[in-house]
């Protein structure tokens, strides 16, 4: 089971400004995932795939997202297969378990908790605070802060794939999107009222 994403955006004027910030994100995003999956997992994480977060993007169903609030601002998701999520519990607590429970997402708000702050430590500059990470596990329309040019990037690993998707925006320059209104239904759609990104090639704008 996969969890469509459907993107919002409100192309400000500003928006060179906004893709750098999250362009700036990108190397601490990885760094800090593959540390802690080296760390805490005692797994490999290979980066696959780098690019603009585009309409229909196929989530896996374990989603814990974060909020980020300072001189800039935005959100983090990190998207988990199941068994992504079985074995790091697995590996982080010495037990199987054959069904996603409250242990299972408490752990995986734990990991994206730790590579949130990671990141973020790598861009003190931008005096962020984080929100306490929350799983979204039903059909969500995740929306980014209004101007962002969210990214994806997919990881490969021995215990299983892991995506993330951001997009951040400085505080000032355009409105962010409050931390209650990140994830909502997507029966916002069926009123119109979503504008979305046209297609882009990823594979030409990034390595």
């Amino acid at each position: 089971m996969f969890i469509r994403s459907v993107v919002k955006r409100k192309m400000p004027s500003n928006t060179t400004q906004n893709a750098s910030v999250t362009l700036q994100a990108i190397n601490p995003v990885i760094s800090a995932t593959v540390k802690v999956f080296e760390t805490k997992l005692h797994s490999r994480a290979s980066r696959r795939h780098l690019g603009p977060l585009l309409p229909g993007t196929r989530f896996f169903p374990l989603n814990a997202a974060i909020d980020l609030h300072g001189a800039v601002s935005g959100t983090i998701c990190l998207s988990f297969s199941k068994r992504t999520a079985s074995v790091a519990v697995a590996r982080l607590l010495g037990m199987q378990a054959n069904e996603i429970d409250d242990l299972h997402l408490d752990i995986l708000c734990e990991l994206a908790n730790i590579i949130s702050g990671a990141a973020k430590y790598e861009l003190q500059q931008f005096e962020m605070r984080l929100t306490p990470p929350r799983i979204v596990r039903q059909i969500k329309l995740v929306e980014f802060p209004m101007g962002s040019i969210p990214l994806l990037v997919s990881f490969s690993s021995d215990i299983g794939p892991l995506m993330i998707a951001f997009g951040l925006v400085r505080e000032g320059r355009t409105s962010a999107l409050k931390p209650s209104r990140c994830t909502r239904s997507l029966s916002g759609l069926a009123r119109g009222r979503s504008s979305r990104y046209a297609d882009n090639d990823a594979a030409g704008l990034f390595p």
